[in-house]
């Protein structure tokens, strides 16, 4: 497995012919957002809190072995926790442009739909404070197959890192690519920058595209 890193804002026939790729090799595609931003900025905040203080305690008694994974990435405790400092930082700015990403012009790509669950290629729904890109505050992460709505988003969006995405009066942004439950192409769009997990034939193809950093 081949794993590297986009950080040029794909746009037209590069961005069409990358999707065309990642799609026929991948059998779902999620989204997400923060369910703070159904929140007061006090209660979102405080959501935040709680969500860093629980990364901290499962970090000190090595909950689900995230002190073992952390501790692999950084030299000592003191590196991990300033880790999480940034987190809450992160997600103290993301509460404040929550305000207006709203407001943002939205890629719409589902309307008047009772519900994402009636859509055809809808998988499920999950609140997790972890993405493929990203940890720390609640998200909800929307996975679907790929189908008609990747269809509407490939012929809609206008580059790789444009967001947010609306399904049904709800805006979405990091959209993300599995073949089963392996990430093969996850955008964090607030950041700027996707990340792939290639075997050597999806690294061949998009190779060719002269994209890849």
């Amino acid at each position: 497995m081949i794993s590297t890193t986009i950080y040029k804002d794909i746009k037209g026939q590069q961005l069409n012919d990358l999707l065309t790729i990642i799609s026929q090799h991948c059998t779902k595609m999620s989204v997400a957002r923060y369910c703070d931003s159904i929140y007061s900025d006090e209660d979102a905040t405080e959501n935040l809190e709680i969500a860093i203080k629980d990364l901290r305690n499962n970090y000190d008694k090595n909950i689900d072995g995230i002190k073992d994974q952390m501790d692999m990435l950084y030299n000592t405790p003191t590196e991990v926790h300033n880790y999480f400092d940034e987190i809450y930082q992160i997600g103290m700015n993301n509460i404040k442009m929550n305000k207006h990403i709203e407001k943002q012009k939205s890629v719409v790509l589902i309307e008047e739909v009772n519900c994402l669950s009636d859509l055809k290629d809808y998988i499920t729904v999950e609140y997790t404070n972890s993405t493929p890109v990203t940890n720390g505050p609640r998200f909800e992460v929307v996975y679907f197959k790929i189908g008609p709505l990747f269809k509407i988003l490939q012929s809609k969006l206008p580059s790789l890192f444009t967001f947010p995405y609306e399904i049904n009066g709800n805006c979405y942004e990091d959209i993300a690519f599995y073949n089963d439950d392996q990430v093969v192409m996850a955008v964090c769009s607030h950041e700027n920058f996707a990340v792939l997990n290639l075997n050597d034939e999806i690294y061949e193809l998009i190779s060719q595209l002269n994209i890849l950093d």
